[in-house]
């Protein structure tokens, strides 16, 4: 299983990149592709009651066939409340999203379809919001 973990620390964020290039259908012109990282998974952590991002803390896991990948904010780290979490790079594939947060239900999303283009994944954009624990 291919299994993919990353940790979030404030100010510190490592991004791969690597050039690709294809040529497109029936053109002789060849389609440059962008030297980014697309991810598969953009995913904003929110309270579903006051709908305020919740991102410090938050634990995120995508599973797939063959793919594992999750991402963990650290507590107490406002910065990262309003961040935008990013899991699967450049993986295709149908994943289920689970998202812990202490002080809220589990939630999760199954089902969810990553495509790609001539050069990357297309991403799909997901706001989850959570339930407080009574």
């Amino acid at each position: 299983m291919n299994m993919m973990r990353h940790t979030l620390h404030t100010g510190t964020v490592l991004l791969a990149a690597g050039a690709l290039a294809c040529c497109s259908g029936g053109s002789t012109e060849p389609l440059v592709c962008t030297t980014g990282i697309a991810y598969g998974i953009r995913a904003v952590v929110r309270d579903s009651v006051t709908d305020r991002t919740i991102g410090s803390g938050s634990t995120l896991v995508a599973v797939g066939i063959g793919v594992r990948d999750s991402v963990s904010a650290p507590t107490n780290t406002p910065t990262l409340d309003s961040k935008v979490f990013a899991l699967l790079p450049e993986k295709t594939g149908t994943y289920e999203l689970n998202i812990t947060h202490a002080g809220y239900a589990r939630w999760q999303q199954t089902g969810i379809v990553v495509t790609k283009d001539a050069c990357h994944v297309i991403s799909v954009d997901i706001t989850a919001r959570l339930v407080q624990r009574s």
